[in-house]
C-alpha cells in the first residue's frame, strides 16, 4: 500500500494501479485491500472502475460485517470523490438491510451533514429515533441528534430533540436521571 501511494503522489498512476491490483489478487479476502483499490480509483476520478471494484469486493468478501463495512466505505468515497446522490442511495440500502447498525446510520448522517444537506440530516435523525432499538443504542442516537441541533440548529430545535428523548424514556418506563 505504501509503495502504491508513493507512485500516486508522483503521478505514476499506472504503476500505482498495478500495485493495488496485485494487492487485491493476493489478499482478495481482505477488506483493506479492496478499500485501498477503490479509494485509488475514486481519487483518480475513474468512477467506472471504482464502482466495479465494489462489485468485485462483494463477490470476494464473505462475512456480512465486512460486506457492510466495504459498502459503507464506498458510499463515503462517493460522497467525497464521486456522486453524493449515489452515496446516499448506497447508505439507504445499508440502513434498510441492517437497521440495527447505528454506526452506519451515524456515518450516513455525518456524510450528509458534511455535504451541507442539513434538512436531509434531520430526516435521517428523525428516522433513527423511530427505530425502537435497545435503550443504550437509542441514547447514543438521541445524543447525536441533540448535538447536531446544538451546533447546526438552534435552541428551539435542540429542545425539541430533548423533549422527544424524554418522551421516549417515558414510553419505555425508564427512570430519568
Amino acid at each position: 500500500d505504501r509503495v502504491a501511494s508513493i507512485y500516486m503522489q508522483s503521478d505514476k498512476l499506472a504503476k500505482a494501479e498495478r500495485i493495488y491490483k496485485i494487492m487485491v489478487r493476493k489478499f482478495n479476502k481482505e477488506l483493506d485491500a479492496w478499500v485501498a483499490l477503490g479509494l485509488f480509483y475514486f481519487k483518480a476520478q475513474n468512477l467506472k472502475e471504482a464502482r466495479f471494484t465494489l462489485q468485485r469486493s462483494l463477490q470476494n468478501l464473505k462475512k456480512s460485517s465486512e460486506i457492510v463495512n466495504v459498502t459503507s466505505k464506498f458510499a463515503q468515497f462517493e460522497f467525497l470523490h464521486g456522486e453524493a446522490e449515489r452515496g446516499k442511495t448506497i447508505f439507504e440500502n445499508i440502513v434498510r438491510d441492517f437497521t440495527g447498525r447505528t454506526d452506519q446510520w451515524c456515518v450516513y448522517a455525518d456524510m450528509v451533514i458534511k455535504n451541507g444537506e442539513l434538512d436531509t440530516a434531520r430526516e435521517i435523525f428523525e428516522r433513527m429515533i423511530q427505530l425502537g432499538l435497545s435503550p443504550k443504542k437509542m441514547k447514543s442516537l438521541f445524543k447525536k441528534y441533540w448535538e447536531f441541533e446544538q451546533s447546526q440548529g438552534d435552541e428551539i430545535k435542540a429542545n425539541a430533540v430533548r423533549k422527544k428523548a424524554l418522551e421516549y424514556l417515558e414510553k419505555q418506563n425508564i427512570e430519568i436521571a
